[in-house]
């Protein structure tokens, strides 16, 4: 009895579940900084993403960020009348730089792909769109996407990811 007046009572002791401050139905979080910045559009580089911390560098993530690159483009290049995508032998010209990094990416190793356990496919990233003379933020955002399919790999995962926050940027300006 004594045990479960405590529990009870001890309840509100419990950490309260944290809520983004701002969430975009395209990417798990987000936040437009600047708008304004953004609706003028221009010459915009996009950085490949780096393996951040417990993300092994490599011939994968370099691939992976490739494919985050080219989802990215992709939308972007719908609005070809707002934003230009420089290459990086001109990205010295690039108003905006889309850069960010891989935050997780996990996929099944041979064995368990043969064992048909844990086929699991994750990715993580987290970046910015910022203003390249100046550094200050426009846009910051985080997303995560897992899939158990099989005819989905994690370059297609790369590239929903890249065009999920293609998306998210362009959700501003339209």
């Amino acid at each position: 009895m004594i045990l479960l007046a405590s529990l009870v009572g001890c309840s509100w002791l419990s950490p309260k579940r944290v809520v983004p401050a701002e969430t975009s139905r395209f990417i798990q979080t987000g936040k437009i900084i600047a708008p304004q910045l953004l609706k003028k559009g221009g010459k915009i580089a996009i950085v490949p993403f780096t393996p951040g911390a417990g993300v092994e560098a490599g011939e994968l993530s370099d691939k992976i960020s490739l494919h985050i690159i080219k989802g990215i483009s992709s939308i972007l290049n719908e609005r070809s009348d707002l934003f230009e995508i420089v290459t990086a032998e001109n990205a010295n010209e690039a108003e905006l730089i889309i850069e960010g990094r891989l935050t997780q990416l996990q996929h099944p190793s041979l064995v368990k792909k043969l064992f048909m356990t844990g086929r699991k496919k994750s990715l993580g990233v987290s970046g910015r769109v910022i203003v390249r003379k100046t550094d200050e933020k426009i846009a910051i955002f985080t997303d995560q996407r897992d899939t158990r399919k099989k005819d989905q790999d994690l370059n297609q995962l790369a590239e929903t990811v890249g065009q999920d926050i293609g998306r998210f940027i362009l959700s501003e300006v339209k």
